[in-house]
């Protein structure tokens, strides 16, 4: 059975933005590489929620995992996860969680 996940707002704006910078530098085929493997991640993450580190030190009941140079922040929920927010490796994840 596949997973479910739910985005918040500012992970979708995110994913929309990644994609856009990575147009920009990068062109359009590689922004659509790219951001198709990170959608694959977000329902890899669903079907598997443990496969992600747990991470209180950043924020209670968090988990993270890596994708390329993106961190996803995500927490498991009853029935799905929940997707906060994706970010740059280089950013500080507790000044923006």
């Amino acid at each position: 059975m596949q997973g479910k996940f739910t985005t918040s707002a500012r992970a979708k704006q995110e994913i929309k933005d990644i994609y856009q910078n990575t147009v920009q530098k990068h062109g359009e085929r590689q922004a659509q590489i790219y951001t198709d493997g990170l959608k694959s991640t977000l329902q890899l993450l669903a079907d598997m929620p443990d496969m992600g580190r747990k991470c209180d030190e950043i924020r209670k009941g968090y988990q993270r995992h890596e994708y390329e140079r993106h961190i996803i922040f995500y927490k498991k929920r009853n029935h799905d996860i929940f997707i906060v927010r994706i970010l740059y490796d280089a950013m500080d994840a507790k000044r923006h969680l």
